[in-house]
């Protein structure tokens, strides 16, 4: 299997799977689709030659990856995982480059990136706590006021946030919640990240341990 994702890699090099590089009028952001028709992923994103490029190459190769690894399924619904395990792939696929960072940094560079991506993971999962509790509680009190909002949001900051001063800051505090796209476009998607990066922890220590095991493991599960 661990042989296998160069060969996926480089299959998708030929064709029309990969749409990268930034330029003028391009929409912002990226994303990977899997066009049912061709069985081919298509991954979408703005390079501008930045480290963020690369883990958001490894993440959409991630569930390119996952995609392909499911064309067999004879069920549609089968070939995409469910919301709780969508993310694991890709998040799996950022952990396990670790070892082969050095093919685009030196020693020194490739160490911060792997800090960068291990003090992601320890700051996502309690924003995600946070988040998905507060959209808990806007659901479960819709007659609240703007005052009672903040406050709840603070309560779950102080709950869940580090341990930083905000003096001078505060009201900037209580909206940063708004910086979350997620909670206007998809309500409650948050959780699932957090279930899946824990999926993804899993898949790398056993990928520390044994990478043809972990390799095959995550191959086996699919979704």
């Amino acid at each position: 299997m661990a042989s296998s994702l160069g060969g996926m890699f480089d299959s998708l090099s030929f064709g029309d799977s990969f749409d990268l590089e930034s330029r003028k009028w391009k929409a912002p952001g990226g994303f990977h689709s899997h066009r049912e028709r061709s069985l081919r992923p298509f991954i979408f994103m703005n390079a501008v030659g930045r480290h963020r490029d690369l883990d958001t190459m490894l993440h959409e190769s991630g569930h390119a990856f996952h995609s392909m690894l499911c064309h067999d399924e004879p069920l549609l619904h089968y070939r995409r995982p469910p919301k709780e395990f969508a993310e694991v792939a890709s998040m799996a696929m950022e952990l396990f480059a670790f070892p082969y960072l050095d093919e685009f940094y030196d020693e020194v560079e490739a160490a911060r990136a792997k800090r960068q991506r291990l003090e992601y993971v320890a700051t996502l999962l309690p924003k995600i706590a946070a988040l998905d509790a507060f959209q808990h509680w806007i659901y479960a009190y819709p007659s609240h006021n703007r005052a009672e909002r903040d406050a709840c949001w603070v309560r779950l900051n102080d709950r869940f946030g580090a341990a930083v001063s905000w003096q001078g800051l505060e009201r900037y505090r209580q909206l940063s919640w708004q910086s979350s796209g997620h909670l206007y476009s998809v309500p409650f998607y948050m959780i699932e990240y957090g279930i899946a990066q824990l999926g993804a922890l899993q898949l790398w220590l056993q990928f520390k341990q044994d990478r043809a095991r972990a390799m095959e493991n995550g191959d086996s599960l699919r979704w």
